[in-house]
């Protein structure tokens, strides 16, 4: 479980609760072995409550998670749209497409930006 709080540059802050668990299942994604691990997330801050649950997977070989199936759920209770974020394909260095320059799946609208900080 966790619990904690960050505040941003502007003194604003946001609260982080939540669980995640491993089930003691594992499934194979593109021949390489996970641990799934369900989640709940609740973040309260300056924009309003969200929250959320899913699934990500664990690879005990590369001491990571990656993303699964999640779902927000609405201040009614009510669950949103599913959204799968399981991976397809495992690439790794010397294999065709690790660190491709341009999606090899289709891929959604992405939020990254660069900036400079002074």
């Amino acid at each position: 479980t966790y619990d904690f709080t960050t505040v941003d540059q502007d003194g604003a802050e946001t609260r982080y609760r939540g669980a995640d668990v491993l089930t003691g299942e594992k499934v194979e994604i593109d021949g390489e072995e996970f641990l799934v691990m369900r989640y709940t997330a609740e973040v309260t801050g300056p924009d309003g409550d969200s929250r959320s649950e899913g699934v990500n997977y664990v690879s005990e070989r590369w001491r990571l998670f990656l993303p699964g199936m999640s779902t927000s759920i609405g201040e009614d209770g009510e669950a949103g749209p599913e959204r799968d974020n399981t991976p397809v394909q495992i690439i790794e260095p010397g294999e065709p497409g690790f660190f491709a320059t341009r999606p090899i799946y289709d891929c959604g609208v992405s939020d990254a930006a660069w900036s400079v900080f002074e």
